[in-house]
């Protein structure tokens, strides 16, 4: 956790902050990146694991079948979804 956000963001926000900042002079990017800190602290307070669960999503597919098809192989779970472990 970096000032209450966690750090793979918080160091994505400060990098972007940096970038526009320094190379192109953007100095109204600074109270944009502080906002989108503090946005950032409150989900998190809110719920830590929240980027987590978003990014499981985001690597799910878009649909599940829930139905047998055919040549469809039977019984195998996502991946996450405890499909490696012994039952």
């Amino acid at each position: 956790m970096l000032g209450g956000v966690e750090s793979r963001v918080a160091i994505v926000n400060a990098t972007l902050a940096a970038a526009l900042v320094m190379g192109f002079g953007l100095w109204g990017w600074v109270p944009a990146a502080v906002a989108v800190h503090a946005l950032a602290a409150r989900a998190t307070r809110r719920d830590p694991w929240a980027r987590q669960v978003y990014a499981a999503y985001l690597r799910q597919a878009d649909h599940y079948d829930p139905w047998p098809r055919v040549g469809s192989t039977r019984g195998q779970r996502p991946l996450g979804f405890g499909r490696d472990l012994l039952c």
